[in-house]
């Protein structure tokens, strides 16, 4: 958004006044833009819903040309299922079956004409 969470203006406060009435706080409030001849920004940030899931957040001093890589962790809780699910496919590829695919395809291919028509050529894909 470039909107600098660390200056106090009209604009940066609406900015984050807009963020906190949706419920969505910033996890970083340090500067994180480092301009030559300017003064260092917060304009990168990750945004949560859950701020108290946060567990930490920051900055990463090494630069990557004028932005600092920001980073935070959060705990999740997913649902445990109790019941373990086991899903299990099984195909059967016996010598019987794969004769008989093969023997109908033959039978399908050798019931297939030649066509110059566009239609007709694709209508055997639709039946």
């Amino acid at each position: 958004f470039n909107s600098n969470i660390l200056n106090i203006s009209t604009s940066s406060q609406l900015f984050e006044d807009t963020l906190y009435r949706n419920g969505f706080y910033p996890t970083i409030s340090i500067a994180t833009h480092f301009r030559q001849n300017c003064k260092s920004s917060c304009i990168d940030n990750i945004l949560t819903n859950k701020i108290e899931n946060v567990v930490l957040s920051g900055v990463i001093e090494e630069r990557l040309g004028e932005h600092a890589p920001i980073f935070t962790f959060t705990s999740a809780e997913t649902p445990r299922n109790t019941e373990p699910q086991k899903h299990v496919r099984y195909y059967d590829y016996s010598s019987s079956k794969l004769k008989s695919f093969v023997t109908e395809l033959e039978v399908k291919v050798n019931q297939l004409t030649p066509s110059t028509q566009f239609d007709e050529f694709t209508a055997c894909f639709y039946q």
